[in-house]
């Protein structure tokens, strides 16, 4: 919200509609809405994942379908140039694109920073972060230690803590 201050943000967010529904079909009173842009956080199986696209694209041509998850190379599921997006930590995101694109230019705008990453290395590195939250979840079940402090104890192994890089 500092980028943009909080009314502006408020301004924003009054524009944008969010909603689930059955991924079988789409709610009648959404065409009312006209959407353009679509961030979908569905599940990572790629025959659902298509489906949707599939669905939303042909309801609304030329809408700009965006990925909040990069489980699957993009060229797998988007069948054209779309782009990934991943949000890796609060102010960050990956883009796979080779220019950015008015989605990621707006979400820049928005405060955010666009991490131009590879199809290949947004793939591996979902990988890692997967197998890192696999882990974290199983020491979790295993010994009770609160999410928080896993997370401390993670950063401190293998990233940057809050306030600054490890010794």
């Amino acid at each position: 919200m500092a980028a943009v201050g909080q009314q502006r943000a408020d301004r924003i967010m009054a524009n944008i509609v969010r909603m689930t529904y059955d991924g079988k079909s789409l709610p009648t009173d959404l065409a009312k809405w006209r959407p353009r842009f679509l961030l979908e956080a569905i599940p990572e199986i790629l025959e659902t994942k298509k489906a949707h696209y599939r669905l939303f694209r042909e309801a609304f041509p030329g809408i700009e379908i965006r990925s909040v998850t990069s489980g699957f190379r993009v060229r797998s599921w988007s069948g054209r140039g779309a782009s990934g997006l991943s949000a890796r930590s609060e102010q960050g995101l990956e883009v796979v694109e080779q220019q950015p694109s008015s989605i990621t230019q707006l979400l820049w705008a928005l405060g955010l920073i666009p991490i131009p990453v590879s199809d290949d290395w947004s793939f591996v590195l979902d990988v890692l972060f997967c197998g890192l939250m696999l882990a974290g979840l199983r020491c979790h079940r295993a010994t009770n230690m609160p999410f928080w402090k896993i997370d401390k104890y993670v950063r401190s192994r293998w990233g940057r803590t809050r306030s600054g890089p490890t010794t």
